[in-house]
């Protein structure tokens, strides 16, 4: 039998997780922050270790045509 682990997401996640999440590429993500469509403070944010994190409930929501 296979060894199965289960990972819950955070609200808030580094790069490499909202690209498995979402299927986004790292350049997909900077043309969103750099283009404006995703919103610092609300889509992503810098951490206190100063690396960007995205939050996956509003761009769950930017997703789905929400307007967060």
């Amino acid at each position: 039998m296979k060894n199965q682990t289960e990972i819950k997401s955070a609200d808030w996640v580094l790069e490499a997780l909202c690209c498995h999440i979402f299927g986004f590429s790292k350049a997909q993500l900077y043309h969103y922050r750099t283009s404006k469509k995703f919103v610092e403070g609300i889509h992503y944010a810098r951490n206190p270790a100063n690396r960007i994190s995205y939050c996956v409930p509003a761009i769950e929501c930017w997703m789905s045509g929400g307007f967060k």
